[in-house]
């Protein structure tokens, strides 16, 4: 039997922040455009909504995206996984409960298991 090399998968995680909203926006659309696979369409494309009102909702967002990151993608060998609109991430009560900086612990365990950082 022929020897087969083994496939790595390289993930890249891009972060777009500013105060500009409408820019950060704009950028953060044009960045998932490119990145999305060609021929892919919106099966290539996962957006989660990252908008959360509260702790409990932006856990929850997080896992939607563990969730998308584990489904293979529909068609062809990648895909891009969009949180888009994060508000939990900066410094305010949502991301400092503990509900989200156990979501946080998660993903990052599940990132590493998976992509090997």
């Amino acid at each position: 039997m022929p020897k087969t090399k083994a496939t790595t998968v390289s993930p890249k995680i891009h972060a777009v922040v500013g105060s500009d909203e409408a820019e950060v926006k704009r950028v953060a659309a044009e960045l998932a455009g490119n990145l999305t696979p060609p021929g892919a369409g919106e099966f290539g494309l996962d957006v989660i909504d990252g908008a959360a009102d509260n702790a409990e909702q932006a856990a929850t967002r997080i896992r939607s995206t563990i969730e998308a990151l584990q489904t293979l993608p529909f068609f062809g060998s990648t895909k891009v996984v969009w949180l888009k609109n994060a508000n939990f991430l900066g410094d305010d009560q949502k991301a400092r409960s503990s509900a989200v900086q156990s979501a946080l612990e998660e993903f990052s365990k599940n990132a590493r298991s998976r992509y090997r950082f």
